[in-house]
């Protein structure tokens, strides 16, 4: 025992726990998606002024909870009122949300013989209450199907519950709007070093926020009056007209969250993960909806009107046509919370997004001449569309000069050929770096991807110094929306540089047909690798198998051609017969079945020469 009057220490070794000078105290912070935080008054608003905390230690190598499932307030200029409270945020003696028993929350002290504690948090935000109780024995996702439909701004919640394999998952439940007004913190570890200082638990929203944005670059004409799909399955024959509307439309394979109950969990806690990329991240999980009510699921989802820009040249005077450039890109929705659309996240790894649309060209010469192109499409893979807590997703569609579409309103078949390509999808993240993809909408659909490569004006590539640097493809075939796995077939997947640096897609195509090229291709063979089995992912790697994805490393800067050998040739119109007949000519697009020597008008055939021939093509511009 000491008697000091300044009695700083109940010991005086190392292992002792301090004075009442060392309570442990909180502090909060909400971390947005343009990489600054927001603090102090600004946070505690966001959060509504109010967060839910479980802590604890290990002592003896026993899991002992130190806070469990404490609520913390926030009232102004309160710091320094209690010994628990140095940043306005106090927890001792307030409400428990969960009724913990005897005499409350009570306040703590740091205890030096441990080597770290963990925290985590989450805040239901400003715009939510908690349910009145929370739901009998929450340990898991079932105990809380108690509500099938949650009221308007009410969220239910559990308690953290400890999970060797997950890591302390709590679980919230609400509908889609109610959720997205959540906030979460990643697990903190704080160690002896910071014992005696605030614990700062640095916040994000649960929701993530996607928007969508199209530009075009087809030479002599513009776009208007583009339409989307409200159905991935127009029936066969019917005017296409029928099933489109002007509000963007995207499409999920499993579809988007409307209501149900999330799983909030930390699988890489602890110190054998610490060189994790992925160390004590927050991750959402939920499962497919049904009699046990976790998820409910919309399988499109709306984000508005298109918002137009004026002509071009000569056409008609009005602002109904799409932007002309990326830096022009024309966003659909309103300019609140610049175009965003707050989404619930989806980490796994089965849901491919699908766009659909038609579109009217108009020639840009004074003529008048229009095209209507009916059913264009992009699959983007699903290892894209995982989405996390906090990020911000921009999908922009770039239509160009190099897609099988129809110029016929009817679906029974390929009445015409129609180029045209989409770039997808921008994301930038709260503190994890930015991932882009670009996908092309075409037969089939091309993605490429860099890591750390954000949406910018030009959309060009950096020339890659480590395989991180590198340039991924994969490809999608959009009528069976399955990944291709042949990419390492002979001759299947080719990369070029081109002789022109603002070569299109169209042109390439011309080059691999046509014996007078306007533009020169080189092939280069040492700069593609088509049995690559990892992509790196913005937060770890990214598994896929031999065959399903390429690698790209131009090693200077320039303009490049990743192309795509279908092995399919277009159908060839005829209405008689032709002279030769039926050498060269099949009744499949892959011309593995040949034509019988009776002609037959009304019937669809191949012709197996090289001008018929299908490729997908992507041109990549990269740049220093």
């Amino acid at each position: 025992m000491t008697g000091c009057a300044d009695n700083t220490y109940l010991g005086d070794q190392d292992g002792a726990v301090k004075g009442a000078n060392e309570a442990i105290a909180f502090d909060g912070s909400f971390k947005a998606v343009t990489r600054a935080e927001k603090v102090g008054a600004d946070a505690a608003d966001i959060l509504g002024n109010q967060f839910i905390v479980n802590g604890f230690k290990f002592a003896n190598n026993v899991r002992q909870d130190v806070f469990k499932d404490y609520t913390v307030n926030w009232t102004a200029n309160s710091a320094g009122t209690t010994l628990s409270n140095t940043a306005n945020w106090e927890y001792v003696a307030q409400t428990h949300y969960f009724a913990l028993p005897s005499e409350g929350q009570t306040i703590k002290y740091w205890d030096w013989s441990q080597d770290y504690y963990n925290f985590a948090a989450f805040s239901i935000g400003k715009g939510n209450t908690l349910a009145e109780k929370p739901a009998p024995n929450a340990s898991i996702n079932n105990d809380i199907t108690d509500v099938v439909d949650p009221e308007t701004n009410t969220v239910f919640a559990t308690t953290f519950n400890y999970d060797n394999v997950t890591g302390w998952p709590y679980f919230l439940r609400g509908s889609k709007d109610d959720l997205a007004e959540c906030y979460i913190s990643d697990m903190t570890t704080v160690s002896r070093a910071d014992y005696g200082k605030e614990v700062v638990l640095k916040f994000r929203s649960l929701a993530a926020k996607v928007r969508v944005a199209f530009y075009e670059t087809i030479p002599g004409y513009s776009i208007k009056d583009v339409m989307f799909y409200e159905s991935t399955n127009p029936t066969a024959g019917q005017d296409p007209e029928t099933d489109t509307h002007p509000f963007a439309t995207l499409f999920a394979t499993n579809g988007f969250v409307t209501k149900g109950t999330l799983k909030i969990y930390f699988p890489t806690i602890g110190s054998e993960n610490t060189g994790n990329p992925d160390y004590n991240r927050v991750h959402i999980g939920h499962e497919v909806g049904g009699a046990s009510g976790h998820v409910v699921r919309d399988f499109k989802q709306y984000f508005g009107l298109l918002n137009y820009t004026s002509k071009e040249r000569r056409e008609a005077d009005g602002n109904f046509y799409l932007g002309r450039s990326s830096a022009s890109a024309t966003f659909a929705g309103n300019t609140e919370n610049d175009y965003y659309v707050k989404m619930i996240p989806y980490e796994s790894d089965n849901k491919n997004m699908e766009l659909r649309v038609d579109y009217t060209l108009v020639s840009t010469d004074g003529s008048g001449e229009t095209i209507r192109v009916y059913d264009a499409r992009a699959i983007i893979p699903s290892i894209y569309t995982r989405w996390q807590p906090g990020y911000a997703y921009t999908y922009i569609f770039k239509i160009s000069d190099n897609q099988v579409g129809w110029t016929n309103p009817t679906l029974t078949e390929r009445a015409g050929l129609f180029p045209i390509t989409f770039d997808a999808v921008s994301v930038s993240d709260d503190d994890t770096g930015q991932q882009t993809t670009i996908t092309t909408v075409a037969a089939p659909s091309i993605t490429t991807y860099q890591k750390g490569h954000e949406y910018n004006a030009t959309n060009t590539y950096k020339v890659p110094v480590t395989d991180d640097d590198a340039i991924y493809v994969q490809v999608m075939d959009v009528d069976t929306k399955t990944l291709k796995t042949d990419l390492n077939g002979i001759g299947k997947s080719r990369f070029y540089s081109l002789s022109k640096a603002d070569a299109s897609e169209a042109e390439v195509i011309d080059a691999l047909k046509s014996s007078s090229p306007t533009i020169t291709m080189t092939e280069q063979n040492s700069q593609i690798n088509n049995n690559i089995t990892t992509i790196p992912g913005a937060s770890g790697n990214i598994t896929v198998n031999p065959g399903e994805a390429a690698k790209l490393t131009p090693d200077a800067a320039g303009t490049y051609a990743y192309v795509y050998d279908t092995g399919m040739y277009y159908p060839a119109v005829l209405e008689t017969q032709p002279a030769g007949w039926p050498t060269d000519y099949y009744t499949n697009a892959t011309c593995t079945t040949p034509a019988s020597s009776t002609f037959s008008s009304s019937a669809t055939y191949y012709h197996k020469i090289d001008t018929n021939k299908v490729y997908g093509v992507k041109v990549i511009k990269v740049d220093n």
